[in-house]
């Protein structure tokens, strides 16, 4: 099966809270393929490749509360990308929705450090009809996801609890999660590739 989520029943049927905002973080492998001499690929979420912070991110937190002098200066990538630290600010005791898609052709393995969090729907990217002769990757970006996830003022029932997950090649994950662990917390792809 596509998704291990597909046959998970719980024996007692739980229901993720209303979420106040949902985040779409949507990745991919773009390449440089227009120079003979650079044929580089940079990951890039959002269109940004993470750059690591100049000193840790709980650092800046404690010493003046801002993370404005630590975050790495943003700086031109190569393939119509930026290279930055990506901070995403979530309010305390706050519900929050996390769209994950994954616009790559490989499987991508996530960790959030210090929460679980309630997984709610899971499924490959649906198709788009392309007029052309061979439908595009742009095709998958044009989907409205609004037509088939639930009202952020739902109460959809979990299909999964964890930290760690991994999304299929394209596909999307959605997650929501109550913001009630203070502090800079990391959320990433296992991959190590820089």
């Amino acid at each position: 099966s596509f998704f291990e989520y597909e046959f998970l029943k719980s024996f007692k049927p739980r229901f993720a809270p209303a979420a106040v905002r949902r985040v779409t973080l949507a990745f991919e492998t773009v390449w440089n393929n227009h120079t003979a001499i650079d044929a580089l690929e940079e990951w890039v979420v959002n269109e940004i490749t993470f750059e690591s912070p100049k000193e840790p991110l709980l650092h800046a937190n404690f010493f003046d509360g801002t993370f404005k002098h630590v975050v790495a200066n943003e700086r031109p990538g190569r393939v119509n990308n930026i290279h930055a630290t990506y901070v995403e600010h979530f309010e305390y005791g706050q519900t929050y929705e996390i769209l994950m898609i994954n616009y790559d052709p490989q499987l991508h393995p996530w960790h959030l450090h210090e929460y679980s969090v309630d997984f709610i729907a899971a499924s490959k990217i649906p198709t788009l009809k392309s007029n052309k002769c061979n439908g595009t990757r742009q095709d998958l970006k044009q989907f409205d996801y609004n037509t088939i996830l639930p009202l952020l003022t739902s109460t959809p029932r979990v299909l999964s609890i964890g930290d760690s997950f991994n999304i299929p090649r394209e596909s999307y994950v959605l997650f929501r999660f109550t913001a009630n662990n203070p502090g800079p917390w990391t959320f990433y792809c296992h991959m190590q590739w820089r």
